[in-house]
């Protein structure tokens, strides 16, 4: 009521798209980077376990112990990635 009747709509309308258009620009950067990293972590985590464990000499450790630790690995990957993306929420 009060824009209205000094007649600063136009300035008012402008200033809260610009505040609204930083916060998201931030928050736009912030989810991307987490993105990135949790894929780059999963990425690199789940590589250097297959590699070990495909160069590991199968007289070292049975085959189905092969299976069930990429198995493991992989949900530890996700808890990993969880543990990263709230820990970037809560320093926000």
């Amino acid at each position: 009521m009060t824009f209205r009747c000094f007649g600063k709509q136009d300035e008012f309308i402008k200033e809260n798209v610009d505040r609204v258009d930083g916060n998201l620009r931030m928050d736009f950067h912030n989810n991307g980077l987490n993105g990135w990293l949790g894929f780059r972590m999963e990425f690199v985590g789940s590589l250097f376990l297959c590699v070990f464990m495909i160069l590991l000499p199968s007289n070292v450790i049975k085959p189905e112990d092969v299976g069930l630790s990429l198995s493991y690995r992989l949900s530890l990957n996700g808890l990993l990635f969880w543990v990263l993306y709230t820990s970037c929420i809560v320093e926000n």
